[in-house]
């Protein structure tokens, strides 16, 4: 997920403000470099915020894949989500099993970060597997 802000800001070199748009911190970092706008170090700051908010507030993590290999083409194994998760976050582990709608168990694994359970069905259990149910710290949600 990319996210381009725009800002306005007066750049000392033209003395003029200008509309500045960019995507990365290297690139506002660029901008910098020729520019010399005013509140660089402001801006790379409140840039880092932006940055940081691009990540899922959750991370989740497949540690056993329960299903027979004949059952599906791959080991699920080490599969992480959502797309847009934090691969560092490791607050709060809670521990989660996901069953398909006669109790088979599919997957266990580790969700992390602020999440109300329900995110690896939701991201993977269900649209890759069919599960319907999903277990956190052993309850049912």
């Amino acid at each position: 997920m990319t996210t381009k802000m725009t800002i306005r800001r007066y750049a000392t070199c033209c003395g003029r403000p200008m509309d500045i748009t960019f995507a990365t911190l290297a690139d506002w970092t660029g901008f910098c470099a020729q520019h010399n706008p005013v509140n660089v170090e402001a801006d790379k700051a409140y840039f880092a915020k932006i940055e940081a908010a691009k990540f899922a507030p959750y991370r989740w993590v497949i540690t056993t894949d329960h299903l027979e290999a004949a059952d599906h083409d791959y080991d699920a194994t080490g599969k992480q989500g959502p797309s847009n998760a934090n691969p560092e976050l490791t607050a709060d582990p809670q521990q989660f099993q996901m069953f398909d709608d006669d109790g088979e168990l599919y997957y266990s694994g580790i969700l992390y970060g602020l999440a109300d359970g329900f995110e690896p069905l939701d991201d993977f259990g269900t649209p890759n597997a069919g599960c319907t149910i999903i277990k956190i710290n052993g309850e049912v949600l």
